[in-house]
């Protein structure tokens, strides 16, 4: 069997979010990077969201985020270079 192609993947998000999901997924033995890949691997695995949303989640939500973004060289710069991918 040969190996998928990888493809990079770029969003935007906003800091905090960006540092708590690090910390978060760094709990769990992950990076960043392999932790949005298991969130999209499930998206995929359950053709939806792996969740179900909520008007009241969605209420603490900032409808628009685009004043408050990360740089990609931001969240880009805390990863290490011996940082690898499954």
């Amino acid at each position: 069997m040969s190996a998928k192609k990888r493809v990079t993947v770029s969003f935007k998000t906003d800091k905090e979010t960006a540092k708590e999901a690090k910390a978060i997924f760094g709990a769990l033995g992950m990076n960043l990077s392999t932790g949005m890949n298991v969130f999209l691997k499930q998206v995929v695995a359950s053709e939806g969201l792996p969740f179900t949303p909520s008007a009241k989640v969605a209420e603490a939500l900032p409808l628009d985020v685009a004043d408050d973004t990360v740089p990609d060289s931001q969240v880009a710069d805390s990863k290490t270079s011996n940082e690898t991918e499954p």
